[in-house]
């Protein structure tokens, strides 16, 4: 491995470092929003002593989504092995690379949906990993459709917000391609992207992510609080607590 692979290597790690750090920031942002911390250190000192419950969460995740993607591939590729065209079996074979495309498509979906959830409930509730993904379930995947309705609304959301701030990098890229002559390969070959190029690139994307990430963060904790107050009747739960020891403070109380 030369200079340049571990330099690489280097920067992967730091940019798992800080993703870690910034999911852990979102999360206590989730805890401050669904009211369950008064302020924003009480919500990260909660967050951070459940950090390894997290990363487990995530390492667990990406399992599934890898275990998701060779699973499907594996019936794609098999598919497409034995596919001849005007054979007794092209309409089977038709039939299993789309459904394995369909398959691979809304088992990824379904598993980042749950993770994003599972996110929301572990930043209120002191559960297992599998106690997560439990009531992950109990309170989203069983109300289907209202999470459905609620996940496009968030996508649609987030890309009415994204593209208009995406503008700049799309004049930027029209800029450089028109500078050098409409040449194709400033599309396809990144080492003839000027170096101002790239790093305006990656700090606008960055700039983007700081501004979507706390609202789908935000949204998430919000929908999962709605879905205990129309289940559970939390917020009733919580008012009566309160009225019932009137001592105690708002932060003291962990539901």
């Amino acid at each position: 491995m030369g200079v340049s692979g571990i330099v690489a290597l280097l920067g992967m790690l730091s940019l798992l470092v800080v993703g870690l750090f910034l999911q852990l920031k979102q999360l206590s942002f989730i805890r401050l929003v669904t009211g369950f911390a008064d302020n924003y250190a009480d919500a990260y000192a909660y967050i951070m002593k459940r950090k390894w419950k997290i990363v487990g969460l995530i390492m667990l995740a990406y399992v599934a989504i890898l275990v998701c993607v060779i699973f499907w591939s594996v019936i794609i590729s098999v598919c497409m092995a034995f596919f001849k065209a005007n054979a007794s079996t092209t309409y089977l074979l038709l039939g299993g690379m789309i459904l394995g495309l369909l398959g691979l498509a809304i088992s990824v979906t379904v598993t980042c949906i749950a993770l994003y959830f599972s996110f929301a409930v572990g930043a209120c509730e002191d559960l297992s990993i599998s106690g997560l993904f439990n009531r992950t379930f109990a309170l989203v995947f069983q109300d289907f459709w209202r999470a459905g309705y609620f996940c496009t609304l968030l996508f649609v959301a987030l890309m009415v917000i994204t593209y208009p701030l995406s503008l700049p990098l799309l004049l930027v890229s029209i800029f450089e391609f028109m500078r050098q002559g409409m040449s194709p390969e400033f599309l396809t070959d990144p080492g003839k992207m000027p170096f101002y190029y790239t790093l305006f690139n990656q700090s606008w994307e960055s700039v983007i992510s700081i501004i979507t990430w706390p609202i789908s963060f935000m949204a998430t904790g919000l929908f999962y609080y709605d879905q205990r107050m129309r289940k559970e009747g939390i917020d009733l739960v919580r008012r009566i607590e309160l009225i019932n020891k009137p001592d105690l403070p708002a932060t003291d109380e962990r539901i």
